[in-house]
């Protein structure tokens, strides 16, 4: 499942099995993954479909754009068409 989390004393929880993703800077929130029984998981996480993420991301998109370091170094930011690839991307690896 997918969910943003805050760090607990700078660390990822010890239910997040994969995460530190999309962090959002108004809320300090990453996204991740994580399989754990979803009693062990706070009501300060909050659980997202793939859609939902999809849409959380770009979200923090156009607010804090997501960039990419180019071949010249150049810094270039993604568009939302390369932003919802890299995100359906990142779910396929996890199976999602």
């Amino acid at each position: 499942m997918i969910y943003d989390y805050t760090l607990e004393n700078g660390r990822a929880s010890s239910w997040m099995e994969d995460g530190g993703y999309y962090k959002d800077p108004d809320n300090n929130k990453f996204i991740g993954y994580s399989t754990v029984n979803e009693a062990s998981i706070p009501n300060t996480a909050t659980k997202y479909t793939k859609s939902q993420m999809i849409t959380k991301v770009l979200d923090i998109h156009s607010r804090y754009p997501i960039s990419v370091l180019g071949p010249d170094d150049t810094v270039a930011a993604l568009t939302t068409t390369q932003v919802t690839a890299e995100v359906n991307a990142w779910c396929s690896a996890r199976g999602l």
